[in-house]
């Protein structure tokens, strides 16, 4: 490990300039760099103000730091100049190819950096909440932007994406809230969820020669998308509360998760045959007062959030992921024996929802398919189900007794959190595991299980109360 000191102004390579600030101290103070094996871990000449902390009486602001071309530095590291709000501007020497996990995140008064061009990539959170940044200019030969790289950069006025860049994380841009200009690259492929959201775009941005819709700009009232567009990308409508029309054409073949979550004053939506796959919760807190069913009537993707009963016509074999998420007045539903898959979320926040029949032929039942169903009593779990996934009956605090089917082999991490009112639960034989928090929060639980099983086993190691049946 190396600690080396630096005075002076260093000659700067302009090919990235993030922010043109206003005010810049022409001072440079001497500054504390902390190298190891080529990254530079820790910048020690300003100190940092984490959150929460009070500030000093006095923070030295207008702060230069160059950090010196000898030290064979190759990556800034992790947090290694976060949460210093007196930073101004920095200074990054060439051979550096990659800026780390929040490296600059919260550097509130920061307001130039300047990169070489041998920078390929630039981590989550890396300039995250530097509120001082007015205009990005990412060098060509960066092929990555992590999630969150530039979000809550309020000041941030304008993008610019060359055309190496391949890819965008999620939230990359989020709630820019000045951001009226992002020039997008003809190399990019993959734009994360909500990379733009809470920005001020007023032409949606779509990628991959026409095909992915990533983003909306949440204050259209009408939307045609074009025919060359085969994905809706996650969230891309998200919160467009306005929208009241959306046209699309037989070209799109998948709607992401949450694609057009918040759209309240979307009424209707006719979604073509083309589209064979709906993420979860797509249509989430929006106006469509109809079920979504696709796929020759066969998946099940959306229930209004006003129902209070539903029967699920008999062609459906599939209830979507979030299907039915956040119908908190749902009282009653009746599955036909044709279901055989529930998937992640289907039934999530039912919080009037007290019982539920399965499908005796359902093998499949998803993550958290009854998370916070916190009324439901009582339901029995079909025979050809081979698992009990994460989170599935996560805080369903009613929940008093249930049965494990013969045939499960595992039962996964907070399968039943805080399940509060759960006293009793059958585990067969056949289960070989039980996730460490399955049943975090049950204060009265017993298990009821065949002596010398794996389930037995699992109480003694947890503290657990059971008791014994024969297997």
């Amino acid at each position: 490990m190396k600690v080396l000191r630096s005075v002076g102004m260093l000659t700067m390579m302009a090919v990235l300039v993030v922010a043109l600030g206003t005010g810049c101290s022409a001072k440079t103070n001497t500054g504390d760099f902390v190298v190891e094996n080529g990254v530079l871990t820790r910048y020690a000449g300003a100190e940092p103000v984490e959150a929460g902390d009070s500030p000093p009486d006095h923070i030295e602001t207008g702060i230069v730091v160059n950090i010196p071309d000898n030290l064979g530095i190759t990556a800034i590291g992790g947090m290694a100049f976060s949460h210093r709000p007196g930073i101004s501007a920095v200074n990054i020497p060439k051979g550096v190819v990659s800026i780390g996990e929040g490296a600059f995140e919260n550097c509130t008064g920061l307001t130039s950096v300047t990169v070489p061009d041998t920078l390929e990539s630039i981590g989550a959170a890396a300039f995250g909440g530097c509120s001082s940044l007015t205009s990005v200019t990412i060098p060509e030969g960066v092929t990555s932007i992590g999630d969150g790289a530039f979000s809550n950069c309020s000041s941030l006025t304008s993008v610019i994406i060359p055309d190496s860049v391949t890819s965008i994380g999620s939230l990359a841009f989020s709630n820019c809230g000045s951001l009226a200009s992002a020039t997008m690259g003809s190399g990019v492929t993959s734009i994360g969820n909500r990379a733009f959201e809470g920005t001020k775009l007023s032409s949606p941005v779509i990628i991959n020669d026409g095909k992915m819709l990533c983003y909306v700009p949440s204050g259209m009232t009408s939307y045609a998308i074009p025919n060359t567009v085969t994905t809706v990308n996650g969230y891309a409508f998200s919160n467009c509360s306005n929208l009241t029309s959306v046209t699309l054409p037989g070209s799109v073949t998948t709607i992401g998760d949450y694609a057009f979550e918040g759209c309240e004053q979307l009424k209707t939506i006719t979604i073509p045959s083309s589209v064979t796959q709906i993420g979860r919760a797509a249509f989430n807190r929006t106006g469509i007062s109809e079920p979504v069913i696709i796929h020759q009537g066969k998946l099940l993707c959306y229930v209004p959030a006003s129902y209070t009963a539903y029967t699920i016509p008999d062609t459906v074999t599939e209830i979507n992921a979030g299907a039915f998420g956040n119908c908190s007045q749902l009282k009653t539903i009746t599955l036909p024996e044709s279901v055989t898959k529930i998937g992640d979320g289907a039934f999530f926040n039912c919080t009037g929802l007290t019982s539920i029949k399965l499908s005796t032929a359902i093998t499949t039942i998803g993550k958290d398919a009854f998370g916070n169903c916190r009324k439901l009593t009582a339901v029995e779990l079909p025979r050809g189900i081979t698992s009990i996934n994460e989170v599935l009956f996560g805080n369903c605090e009613s929940l008093r007794s249930i049965t494990i089917p013969d045939g499960v082999a595992s039962i996964g991490e907070s399968a039943f959190f805080n399940c509060t009112g759960l006293t009793s639960i059958t585990i067969p034989p056949s289960v070989t595991f039980i996730g460490k928090t399955a049943f975090d929060g049950c204060e009265n639980l017993t298990i009821i299980c065949p002596k010398d099983s794996y389930a037995q086993q699992y109480a003694i190691e947890n503290a657990i109360k059971y008791k014994l049946i024969s297997a």
